[in-house]
């Protein structure tokens, strides 16, 4: 999934409360989850501000400051609401 990862198969979840920036600007974020022999798993993912979803994980770690566990499944949900809070930041800076 992503460039550092730790991460096993199986159901995943992140928690981004659990973060780390790093000064070289990669952001590691904890992630956890169960193989489909229902064995817990605990990880991370470390993203680079050059990958394609970096600035998303960065609003949800650093700006949102999402307090809860986000299952895999329902990132389609995160990334609307991240797309939304994208646009309307450029409402506000285009009404100026």
């Amino acid at each position: 999934m992503y460039r550092n990862s730790k991460m096993g198969d199986g159901d995943r979840y992140f928690n981004p409360k659990y973060h780390v920036l790093h000064e070289d600007g990669l952001l590691t974020i904890k992630a956890s989850g169960y193989e489909d022999d229902s064995e817990h798993w605990t990880g991370h993912m470390t993203l680079s501000p050059s990958e394609a979803d970096y600035r998303f994980w960065y609003w949800m770690a650093c700006i949102r400051q999402v307090p809860e566990l986000v299952w895999e499944r329902d990132l389609a949900a995160w990334k609307e609401e991240y797309a939304r809070s994208q646009n309307a930041s450029k409402e506000v800076v285009s009404a100026r």
